[in-house]
């Protein structure tokens, strides 16, 4: 806001018609009083500090809607880009994240496929220590397998007759 200092207001030094007129004494004294008077109420006035109101220009309806819009068409464009990069890092970070089970899942499935490498080459060479003479396993095992008979297969089972239907069908649905 601005400040100013109001001024006094001067009065003319021209001489008027009414100066040149003769007068009292009195007359000129109580007139030369008014003029003191006058000019300490208009110094204690300049000496008061005024704010200036800035002038406003009149704004039309129509204008103020305009700037209601920009405002508005601001905040939604604001919005809608906050919105589209956030759409877009959760795009790009699902992606990233995608692209990372990926891998972990490639890697998981060569581990197994190295494992079961391992697994049968470990088997074949316990097959082959067993097949040698020295260790003391045996490999044959056919003389001491037990063999059991099947059991006579069972009649098969009566068929079982579903309960009776009730006699008041109930609704499907309610």
């Amino acid at each position: 806001m601005t400040y100013a200092l109001r001024s006094a207001s001067v009065a003319s030094e021209r001489p008027s018609a009414r100066s040149s007129r003769v007068a009292s004494l009195d007359a000129a004294r109580q007139v030369q009083r008014s003029r003191r008077r006058r000019s300490s109420v208009a110094e204690a006035a300049a000496s008061r500090v005024v704010p200036l109101q800035p002038k406003t220009p009149a704004v039309s309806e129509e204008v103020r809607g305009l700037a209601r819009l920009r405002r508005v068409t601001a905040a939604l464009s604001a919005t809608l880009a906050a919105t589209t990069l956030a759409v877009y890092g959760s795009t790009v970070y699902a992606q990233h994240r995608w692209n990372q089970a990926s891998s972990d899942l490639d890697r998981l499935r060569e581990d197994e496929r190295q494992l079961t490498i391992a697994t049968e080459a470990l088997r074949q060479q316990v097959l082959e220590l067993a097949a040698s003479e020295n260790t003391g396993l045996d490999a044959s095992i056919s003389d001491r397998a037990v063999y059991l008979d099947p059991a006579p297969p069972r009649p098969p089972a009566p068929a079982t007759t579903p309960a009776s239907e009730p006699s008041v069908p109930f609704p499907s649905a309610y």
